[in-house]
């Protein structure tokens, strides 16, 4: 069956040259690079990649919350209607924060070999696919 250009792998290419009989063409590296792409693009791959996001989209979401007192962290009660809240540079937050950009690190570099690994495994074939390169400038922006 025929995917959509957008859900083709990076690795296409070279599938189709296994089936052939013509991978050896590809380059002394091609059952290598094949056996990485089926890798990338299994189901526990793209889970992973899901829990990335959301890990990063809800610590951003946490830090703007912070920043506009919408979270309030380390909370103490004043009297019977208000309550004090830690600024972002308190103990606690300032410490969750730390942790927060600690794994938002940890997360652009897993991102940046993913994109590294993509690149080896597909080659130029990978810029044919836009999400591929909207990834790309992800990763690129993220060291900006």
């Amino acid at each position: 069956k025929h995917k959509p250009k957008y859900l083709v792998g990076c690795h296409v290419s070279l599938q189709r040259a296994k089936t052939e009989g013509t991978l050896k063409d590809e380059g002394a590296l091609a059952e290598l690079r094949l056996h990485i792409g089926e890798i990338l693009y299994r189901y526990w791959f793209d889970v992973l990649v899901l829990v990335l996001v959301s890990m990063e989209l809800l610590m951003t979401l946490i830090e703007f919350g912070m920043d506009y007192q919408l979270i309030c962290i380390n909370a103490a009660e004043l009297d019977k209607q208000r309550w004090s809240c830690e600024s972002k540079h308190g103990p606690r937050a300032s410490a969750m924060l730390h942790n927060f950009e600690t794994a938002g690190r940890a997360i652009v570099v897993f991102f940046s070999i993913e994109m590294l690994v993509k690149i080896f495994v597909g080659r130029v074939e990978l810029f044919q696919n836009q999400w591929h390169v909207l990834d790309v400038a992800v990763v690129v922006i993220n060291f900006a």
